[in-house]
C-alpha cells in the first residue's frame, strides 16, 4: 500500500482529521518503514467534511429574537447517543426553562416512551426525520445537545456549525476528537477523563443549564462555529483550496509513468487481480460458506 502511494502518479492522500493523520504518523514511525512512510507522509492532507452554510442573515436573524431558545438532540442509536439521558435532561429542563424548546430526534423504545406520557407539551419527539428535514430544525434551532458515548469526527457537530449552533457535548475518552472541532471555542464539553460515569448526567445538565441561563453566551458560541464552518477550517471554501493545490500539482507535474503492479512488492504469490463481478461472488460464495449473513469488503 505505501509502495502504491508513494508512486509519483499519486499526488495526494487526503485525511477526513488531523487526528487520523496525527495516528497514521505514529503508527508509520513506530513500524520504522524510514523513506518510504516519509513520502507517504508528505502528501497527507486533511480535508474534513464540511456542510454548506445557512446564510449569515439568517442565522442573524435568529439569534436576534430575543424569544426562547430551541435545543437539538439528534441521535439515530439510542444506546450509543445515550438517548435516554438526553430524554431525562430534557424532561427536567423544560419544566425549569418552560418558554424553551426541547426537540428529541431519533428513535425511542417503546418502553421508555411509554413511561414518559406526562413529557411537558415543549418537549417534541420526532421519531424519523429525513436528512433535509433534520437540517431545517437545526437551522432555527440554537443549541445541539449531544451527549454521544462514542463518535468519531462527528458530522451532526458539522452540521450544527453550518446552523449558526452552540453545542454541548463530550470530550475525553471515546470523543476525544471533539477537541479538533471545538477545542477554540464554541462549545461547552463534559471531559469524561475527569469526569466519572456517576457525575455525568449532572455535568451536562449543568452546562446546558448554564447556557440556557446565559442566551448571550449560547450566541456568541454560536457565531465561533458559523465562522469556522464558513470562513475556517470546517469551510467548503478551505476544501477548495486544497484541492485545487493538489490537482495544479498534478497537472504541472504529472507522473512520467503510471503504477504497474510489478513496481508492487507482495509475499505469498502475486497479488490477485478481481473484477466486480467476481469479487461480488466470491463475497457470496464466502458468507454462504461460513454461515454469514453480513460482511464487508474493504477495497
Amino acid at each position: 500500500m505505501l509502495t502504491a502511494y508513494a508512486h509519483p502518479s499519486c499526488k495526494a492522500i487526503l485525511y477526513r482529521s488531523e487526528c487520523t493523520a496525527r495516528n497514521a504518523r505514529m503508527w508509520l514511525h513506530k513500524i520504522g518503514i524510514g523513506e518510504l512512510a516519509d513520502i507517504y507522509l508528505s502528501k497527507i492532507q486533511v480535508l474534513y467534511p464540511v456542510q454548506e452554510s445557512c446564510s449569515p442573515d439568517a442565522v442573524e436573524e435568529k439569534w436576534s429574537r430575543n424569544g426562547p431558545l430551541t435545543i437539538v438532540f439528534c441521535g439515530r442509536d439510542y444506546e450509543v447517543k445515550n438517548g435516554r439521558m438526553a430524554l431525562e435532561i430534557f424532561s427536567r429542563l423544560s419544566r425549569e426553562f418552560t418558554t424553551n424548546r426541547f426537540v428529541y430526534i431519533g428513535e425511542v423504545p417503546q418502553e421508555e416512551l411509554s413511561g414518559r406520557c406526562k413529557q411537558p407539551t415543549s418537549v417534541v419527539y420526532h421519531p424519523s426525520l429525513s436528512h433535509e428535514q433534520t437540517l431545517s430544525v437545526m437551522r432555527d434551532a440554537h443549541v445541539l445537545f449531544h451527549p454521544s458515548k462514542f463518535e468519531g469526527l462527528g458530522i451532526v457537530f458539522l452540521e450544527a456549525a453550518a446552523s449558526g449552533m452552540a453545542v454541548v457535548t463530550a470530550t475525553g475518552g471515546a470523543m476525544r476528537d471533539v477537541e479538533e472541532l471545538f477545542g477554540t471555542g464554541g462549545a461547552m464539553l463534559v471531559n469524561r477523563d475527569s469526569v466519572g460515569p456517576s457525575e455525568e448526567a449532572s455535568a451536562f445538565e449543568a452546562n446546558l443549564r448554564h447556557i440556557l441561563s446565559n442566551p448571550s453566551v449560547a450566541k456568541s458560541m454560536a457565531r465561533h462555529n458559523f465562522n469556522l464552518a464558513t470562513l475556517g477550517k470546517l469551510s467548503p471554501e478551505r476544501n477548495r483550496r486544497i484541492l485545487q493545490k493538489v490537482y495544479e500539482n498534478a497537472m504541472d507535474r504529472p507522473a512520467e509513468t503510471p503504477l504497474t503492479l510489478d513496481q508492487i512488492p507482495y509475499r505469498n504469490g502475486p497479488p490477485l487481480r478481481l473484477d466486480s463481478c467476481q469479487l461480488e461472488q466470491d463475497g457470496r460464495n464466502c458468507r454462504r460458506e461460513l454461515n454469514i449473513t453480513e460482511t464487508r469488503f474493504l477495497l
